[in-house]
């Protein structure tokens, strides 16, 4: 028995080494590998990840950066009232200024656009309606304050800007504009009318039976001879004096494109009364009712390098400077009467006044 149990033993041997031979080697063979396959991995991942970022940088750099469309922020404030009061008006910065009768003026890169009620080509002003372009402005008058509407805005790099000027007359739109990189436009703006709707047709009223006429008595001789009596005077047609050169002021043609402002008591005594801007002017003609004009002396306010006062052929021309704050007064004579021309602007009003001034008898 003990010789078989031996013989088992050492048959079992072999087949032990054996055994741990096959079994020993292959986890080390297979832990050595596992490494060298993980970097590699890490290795194609970490190349792809830092082509993709170099690739989108590229191309985030290589994009153009967007262009701003907003107007160039202006380089100095908003004018004082004392800056705009100063500054001349300038015609020649918007076209078609006189269609509408609103007056150009310029301070640094910032324009003004203003207009008064009583000089104005289509009745009182409303309101000024931003369609684009323009920023609220603390002078801006948008609605309509003392007979006046402003439209203040800096003319800048970029600016489109379009606003409707409302009048109880009539429309008009109003745009500026400064293509972005181009030189600067020398005319600012320009005024276009705008069609006014055609009124409904209505249906046509009913007539109904005529009535009998009834006798109209006569009018008495006295009444009808006042009836008749024209309004205004008849001027004669001689030529005005002749007029200085004034620098700033308005040509004789642009004069002629305006319509006449509030003077009480100019009409009856055959004189026409005009404002453009801080500008002022009355021409008083011989005629029927008045005479000749033989004199007109300045007595209060008037200053002559600011404007003129020329008399001849029977007529007067004045032309002078008029703003808020301005006590003109001037002595006018005639064949047949005498009278004092009176302008004035008080200090409380932001806008002249309806009636500019007075003609009163002496």
């Amino acid at each position: 028995m003990r010789t078989r149990s031996l013989r088992l033993s050492w048959f079992a041997v072999p087949f032990i080494f054996a055994s741990g031979a096959c079994g020993g080697e292959a986890p080390t063979a297979a832990a050595s590998a596992a490494p060298t396959t993980a970097p590699t991995s890490s290795a194609v991942a970490s190349a792809s990840s830092t082509g993709s970022a170099a690739t989108t940088s590229a191309v985030v750099s290589a994009a153009p950066p967007p262009v701003s469309k907003e107007p160039a922020p202006p380089s100095s404030p908003e004018p004082t009232i004392k800056e705009w009061e100063a500054a001349k008006a300038d015609l020649k910065l918007v076209s078609h200024w006189d269609r509408p009768g609103c007056m150009p003026r310029r301070v640094r890169e910032w324009i003004r656009v203003g207009c008064s009620g009583q000089m104005l080509q289509k009745g009182d002003p409303i309101e000024i309606s931003v369609e684009k372009g323009f920023k609220p402005t603390p002078l801006s008058i948008t609605k309509e304050r003392a007979g006046t509407i402003w439209l203040v805005f800096p003319f800048t790099d970029g600016l489109d800007g379009s606003a409707v000027f409302s009048f109880s007359g009539g429309s008009f739109r109003f745009t500026a504009k400064w293509p972005k990189g181009e030189p600067e436009p020398k005319v600012v703006g320009s005024f276009e009318a705008l069609a006014e709707p055609e009124p409904a047709p209505e249906s046509p009223p009913e007539v109904a039976d005529p009535a009998p006429a009834e006798a109209t008595p006569p009018a008495e001789p006295a009444k009808a001879a006042e009836a008749a009596k024209p309004v205004k005077p008849t001027l004669t047609t001689d030529p005005l004096p002749e007029e200085p050169v004034l620098e700033g002021a308005p040509t004789r043609e642009q004069w002629d494109a305006l319509r006449e402002v509030g003077v009480r008591g100019s009409d009856a005594r055959g004189c026409q009364t005009k404002q453009s801007g801080d500008w002022f002017r009355v021409v008083c003609r011989a005629n029927d009712v008045t005479g000749k004009l033989t004199s007109a002396t300045a007595t209060k306010g008037f200053d002559e390098k600011q404007g003129y006062l020329v008399v001849g052929n029977g007529s007067m021309v004045l032309v002078t400077r008029y703003a808020r704050g301005s006590d003109l007064a001037f002595d006018l004579v005639w064949e047949k009467q005498s009278a004092r021309l009176e302008l004035k602007w008080p200090d409380s009003s932001a806008g002249p006044p309806a009636m500019r001034g007075e003609i009163v008898a002496k």
